[in-house]
């Protein structure tokens, strides 16, 4: 704004960073226009601050409505009001003209700033009659002119077209402080969901730009709370990326008809074909016992050689060499000069007449000779979609696999809406992840629902007992979901493993140990100040109320956590179902074909009615040594005792049993045997009073956050006075810790802790997110000077995420007396006892400089607030000085882990993935340099048996700002499939009284490639094979198989299963019935 002769100290450059809060007149004192323009800007301040925290900083309050004509390149706005900068403007109704329509482009409001004089505006002079003022001109008028428009200077952004449609609704009133409230409530209580709407199908695939085309639907949804709407369909167009593998010298048999199917498709290209072709050709012998040179080559045999009525025999007479008819064995050959006959195949490279998904059409060649292709065929890979917070559609790509792809996981600010299998080339498989909120009358549904599954349990339980009384009727039934072991004989040998409604081949695990160091695996970094607040005007004791009960001991194990536990029991099925479900806990799995990844261990003891027998089925935790250090004990302290579970097992340590001069110990125990599987306390106390505790976890589904807390978090049991403050953190990062400045320093051997705390409320509360402490050695603050050294950091173990907008507080505790902090408190110039001055910075602090409070408690849970004081502190977040990294897992021999080789492999680990843009995937290096790459905690299932040696490496993806982070824990689970197993059911009781009966098995099959499944009924001394079943297709590669054996005289049977297969052919049964009647 120019305006002459306006004043105002508030636009000289630094004014405003003196933070003066009001002004003070005194008697007989000059008053400027300056002094009053400054009084009111520092009231618009205050009130654009309440504003921006009731709305936010830009708010549609009321209009909104929008209307685009993609065809002209319009947009219609109507009149609207706007919180933006501080001030409430009114924006007129307008037509934007010229908008693109491609790409993204921000819709918002322009401001600018107009002042008016009396020049401008008469009435501006002063109208107070009989006084000196009156008609003279008086203070000129500010106007904010607020338009809508596509840019300007301010611009505040309110819509986002993307490709002239909105991909998010803004409903006024937008951003208010209650909507925010309900946010946090729907992200903590329900996370992303679909409201109403948003189906996602197929547009079809454009060959020309290579692109799919997504139709997502209207409706509306939350993502991680946020409210985002959409009134129109929108069309999502994505250039299809599969990844390539290249297959050379793939060998075939020439089909009759030309039509070659390769092994793997769909097939980007083909780069050459080699066919055998038969051609009779003549031929002029040269010389004697020489070489006649074949006019095509390669040769690849010659079928006859003839002249006249004469037959040459191959081998006698001649021989193929070096692509000639080589007549030097001593048998008979043609004058020399002479022409003869000759018929021989030859290789010959060729262009496929068509190329089909998985199919090559070839010219003609000879039947039922080699052809060998050499290709690039397209990886299956299965992705999301799903929408984020702003309403734009997010497109997360999985890892491509040839052997089992799973989906990717979906960070949390994302609302996913469809997985996509990929088909490459034509429209792809779409399946809804259907997360979607449930209303008053679905929950009222699926109560109807269960009522009417019980009334109809009900009288299928009576059917059953009037079949069970009819002689004509049935003579025996039995079925089998495979959901457990219970309708199994376990009396007799057997081993197929049952998982989750399969009947399958079992997989031998051997779980191994990876070493991944002790710290977190993150890109690169350097820690930087995010926030700060560099003012010092007093200090604050840690340990005001004089607690002085010695802070935990710091204590760490290795392994910390096992995800492989023992299971009583006499098949494989619960190992088999173990590792289907030890991955990380997939939620929006549940329910579809791709579901196995949660964990339970489970305890029952079940009677069937055909044998006295009962079924254990209980987890425990492997026998397993355990490397424990402890930090922080007396120098020269003896170990006491180490308690695992509440059990002692001092007696397994080994190691030197004694705190060294640094008050660390180490040494090794053994968990018991028969200890249940679960989180389970280990505590290492020694004779000085010192304590460590921390947990050891057995169990499958572990996620980061809770690792963290039980694993690297020290509890603390005893009274500590802890200090903290609290801050908003303005965008997502990861903390690294946090500096601040000691201004007194007591015991150097009392340590300083610092915990991570979340908000309860408007307090610190008492669930730790990340924890770390340093000695009590530090340097102390210049209270005089400014500089670099001042600052002492704090570091957390590991990087912990914030996300933007989280209110999160740092806890400080010590049992020291006199360790102090620098603290800047709020300005008074009382004569008495002046405070909140800054000599270093010769600046008095006049309003609350970090946004947050200064807390102090006497037993970290009961708080008093201190409005008017921060810690003096920096927030210090990682940049990443790389995007990408590798990191070595180890390097495995699989014949020496197991000599017949391996075929299946997990990688557990546990991580964190903030956003799409960050991933963590797991490759598999083999000799041949083949990479075979796969999410973590997901089963590879490998299509042969390696016996090579094998690197596993994992590879860490990120943004200069965030990071995948994984923990220092990792198993490796190595596993061989069982080439054949077995599975028999328990006692089929059959009613003989009428004579011999008929049995009708049926089951459904999957049985791909060479694999098979073989049915049979008896006992275990005699089995009867059924053959030549009827079928019927029930797509997905499963089928129907009915079967009919009779007549039986047995008074009871049993049926048997025998699968066979390969790690590439895997044979799968599901829902086996079988049922007796008469003859």
């Amino acid at each position: 704004m120019q305006l002459a002769n306006y004043f105002n100290r508030r636009s000289l450059p630094g004014f405003v960073a003196k933070r003066y809060a009001a002004l003070r007149h005194r008697g007989k004192q000059f008053v400027e226009s300056a002094e009053a323009n400054e009084a009111q800007d520092i009231a618009y301040e205050r009130l654009g601050e309440v504003g921006d925290g009731a709305f936010g900083a830009i708010s549609l309050r009321e209009g909104g409505t929008l209307i685009v004509d993609q065809a002209a390149g319009t947009v219609r706005l109507s009149e609207s009001r706007v919180w933006a900068g501080g001030y409430m403007h009114r924006v007129p109704a307008a037509t934007l003209v010229g908008v693109p329509m491609v790409g993204s482009v921000a819709i918002g409001v322009a401001v600018t700033d107009v002042a008016v004089t009396d020049v401008d505006d008469p009435e501006l002079k002063g109208i107070v009659p009989d006084t000196a003022s009156h008609g003279e001109p008086l203070a000129a008028r500010l106007r904010y002119d607020a338009v809508w428009a596509l840019d300007g200077d301010p611009f505040y952004p309110i819509f986002t077209l993307v490709d002239g449609q909105l991909p998010n609704e803004v409903t006024p009133p937008q951003d208010s402080a209650a909507e925010m409230t309900v946010e946090r409530h729907v992200r903590e209580d329900h996370g992303s969901h679909v409201v109403d709407g948003f189906q996602v199908s197929a547009g079809g695939y454009d060959a020309a730009t290579g692109e799919q085309t997504y139709v997502i639907g209207a409706g509306v949804l939350r993502a991680e709370g946020r409210r985002v709407s959409r009134t129109v369909d929108q069309r999502y167009r994505r250039v299809e990326n599969p990844t390539l593998v290249e297959v050379n010298g793939e060998t075939h048999l020439y089909p009759d008809g030309g039509v070659v199917t390769l092994n793997n498709g769909p097939i980007d290209s083909v780069q050459t074909v080699t066919v055998i072709k038969e051609v009779t050709k003549s031929v002029t012998h040269q010389l004697a016992g020489g070489s006649d040179a074949l006019p095509d080559t390669p040769v690849y045999a010659i079928m006859s050689v003839a002249q006249g009525g004469n037959t040459y025999a191959a081998n006698a007479d001649y021989r193929l060499t070096a692509d000639k008819v080589d007549w030097s064995p001593n048998g008979a050959e043609p004058s020399a000069g002479s022409t003869y006959s000759v018929t021989y195949r030859y290789i010959e490279t060729v262009i496929p007449q068509a190329i089909g998904r998985s199919t090559i059409a070839l010219e003609a060649a000879v039947v039922g000779q080699p052809v060998t292709a050499s290709y690039r065929w397209k990886l299956p890979r299965i992705d999301i979609i799903a929408i984020d917070l702003d309403g734009a559609v997010v497109y997360i790509e999985g890892v491509s696999s040839r052997y089992n792809p799973a989906p990717p996981r979906v960070p949390a600010p994302l609302a996913p809406l469809v997985r996509i299998s990929n088909r490459w080339g034509i429209e792809p498989n779409i399946e809804d992840v259907d997360q979607r909120k449930l209303t008053e009358a679905d929950v009222r549904a699926m109560l109807r629902t269960l009522l009417d599954f019980g009334d109809l349990l009900s009288q299928i339980a009576l059917e059953r007992d009037i079949q069970e009384r009819d002689p004509a009727s049935r003579r025996g039934s039995f079925v089998d979901p495979f959901l457990d072991d219970l309708q199994r004989d376990l009396g007799i040998a057997q081993n197929a493993a049952i998982a989750d409604g399969i009947l399958q081949l079992p997989v031998d695990f051997t779980p191994i140990f990876a070493d991944l160091g002790s710290e977190a695996i993150t890109l690169p970094y350097v820690s930087e100040a995010l926030m700060s607040q560099p003012y010092r005007t007093a200090s604050q004791i840690i340990n005001e109320f004089q607690a002085f009960a010695p802070l935990p001991s710091p204590l760490t194990i290795d392994p910390a956590v096992d995800r492989w536990n023992i299971t009583q029991s006499s098949t494989r099925s619960s190992s088999s179902s173990s590792v289907k479900r030890v991955n990380s806990y997939r939620p929006d799995l549940l329910g579809t074909s791709l579901y196995g990844t949660t964990s339970r261990s489970t305890s029952r003891s079940v009677s069937t009615r055909l044998a006295s027998r009962s079924v254990e089925d209980l987890e425990f935790l492997r026998a397993i040594e355990i490397a424990f250090n402890v930090t922080f004990f007396g120098p020269g302290e003896e170990l006491q005792s180490v308690t695992f579970d509440g059990l002692d097992v001092t007696e397994s340590v080994t190691g030197t049993r004694v705190a060294n001069a640094n008050g660390e110990m180490s040494g090794t125990f053994t968990i018991p045997e028969n200890v249940k599987a679960g989180t389970k306390a280990v505590v290492v106390t020694g004779k000085g009073g010192s304590r460590g505790e921390t947990s050891f976890t057995g169990q499958g589904t572990l996620t980061t956050e809770v690792y963290v807390r039980r694993v690297h978090t020290t509890t603390t049991y005893t009274t500590i006075d802890p200090i903290a403050q609290s801050f908003l953190m303005p965008a997502m990062r990861q903390i690294t810790g946090v500096r601040v400045e000691f201004a007194g320093k007591g015991d150097a051997g009392k340590p300083v802790a610092i915990e991570l705390r979340d908000m309860d409320g408007s307090t610190p509360g008492t669930e730790i997110l990340a924890a770390g402490r340093i000695t009590g050695d530090f340097a102390l603050g210049d209270p005089q000077t400014d500089r670099e050294t001042n600052w002492t950091l704090l570091p957390f173990e590991y990087p912990v995420l914030v996300d933007a907008g989280e209110w999160r507080a740092f806890a400080l505790l010590t049992d020291d007396a006199d360790h102090a902090v620098a603290i800047a408190r709020l300005g008074d110039q009382s004569g008495d006892a002046p405070t909140g001055f800054d000599p270093r910075r010769q600046e008095w602090v006049r309003e609350n400089p970090a946004g947050g409070d200064l807390f102090k408690g006497s037993n970290g849970k009961t708080w008093l607030a201190m409005p008017d004081a921060d810690m003096t502190h920096q927030i210090m977040v990682a940049r990443y000085t790389a995007t990408s990294r590798t990191f070595v897992i180890g390097s495995y021999d699989l014949s020496e882990i197991d000599a017949a080789g391996i075929s299946d492999l997990v990688v557990l680990l546990i991580y964190e993935e903030p956003t799409v843009e960050t991933k963590v995937t797991i490759e598999l290096v083999r000799e041949t340099g083949e990479i075979v790459a796969f999410e973590p905690n997901t089963r590879l299932e490998l299509d042969d048996y390696l016996t090579e040696e094998v690197t596993l490496r994992m590879v860490l993806t990120g943004t200069e700002t965030l990071s995948p982070v994984v923990m220092p824990e990792c198993q490796i689970l190595f596993g061989r499939l069982a080439e054949t197993a077995s599975y028999i059911s328990e006692a089929i009781a059959l009613d003989q009284t009428h004579g011999d009966l008929k049995v009708r098995s049926v089951l459904e099959v999957s049985a791909p490639g060479t694999s098979s499944v073989a049915v049979a009924v008896g006992d275990d001394e005699a089995w009867s094979e059924q053959a030549d079943p009827a079928s019927v297709s029930l797509g997905d590669g499963w089928i129907e198989r009915e079967y009919l054996d009779g007549p039986v005289s047995a008074p009871e049977l049993r049926e048997r299963i025998t699968l066979t297969g390969t790690p590439r052919y895997r044979p799968l049964v599901r829902n086996l019935r079988v049922r007796a009647t008469e003859v």
